[in-house]
């Protein structure tokens, strides 16, 4: 059977998304229990601009009060929209440059740079559909959209959308170097031996 070059795309482009979303939720579970309780998860919409008490009330509704990663990445699609009404001042339906670049403002991100991830067709507006779609890339990298800069003129990123972020990513990756160390040790007879 052959897999077409498009259906790889989709499920890399998938995986990536996924992985964003895994980021961000590990990010705000301050408990590291594997879910976010109602004040992890308000703290998350937060960092969005957004009141979450609604959402989380109707992603909880019949089920213990905490949202496993499973139940925030169905309903991720509603974060996003909520988002996308929140940017959509004149309620058409989709986000013009105008709009954009009040959005680009509340999170000090650049305009240009964020129509571009937002619109790669260079339509002149964006759906909820295109909205959806890209935002993740936003989430993955803003520092790469920043306005702030840094005492060096670095990019800095804007507090409220992504330093736990960052820092869910930096755990991550200390995590894992110290698995690998680990299991390095582990992998030999006297590896641990020498330590003790």
């Amino acid at each position: 059977m052959r897999v077409s070059k498009d259906l790889i795309q989709l499920a890399s482009l998938k995986a990536n998304e996924v992985q964003v979303q895994r980021s961000l939720f590990k990010s705000f579970d301050k408990t590291e229990d594997g879910s976010l309780d109602k004040k992890e998860f308000l703290e998350l919409m937060k960092s969005f601009g957004m009141d979450g008490q609604g959402l989380f009330d109707q992603i909880t509704k019949g089920k213990p009060p905490k949202i496993s990663f499973r139940d925030f990445y169905q309903n991720f699609p509603k974060v996003m929209s909520q988002l996308f009404q929140q940017a959509d001042e004149n309620k058409d339906g989709k986000l013009d440059e105008k709009e954009i670049r009040v959005f680009a403002a509340t999170f000090k991100l650049d305009p240009e740079k964020l129509m571009a991830i937002l619109d790669p067709k260079k339509k002149g507006s964006v759906s909820l559909d295109d909205f959806a779609k890209n935002f993740y890339k936003v989430i993955a990298n803003p520092a790469e959209l920043s306005t702030l800069k840094g005492p060096k003129g670095e990019p800095r990123v804007h507090k409220q959308l992504s330093t736990s972020v960052q820092a869910a990513i930096l755990r991550q990756q200390a995590r894992a170097s110290l698995t690998n160390v680990l299991d390095g040790l582990l992998s030999k007879k006297d590896g641990l031996d020498r330590y003790w």
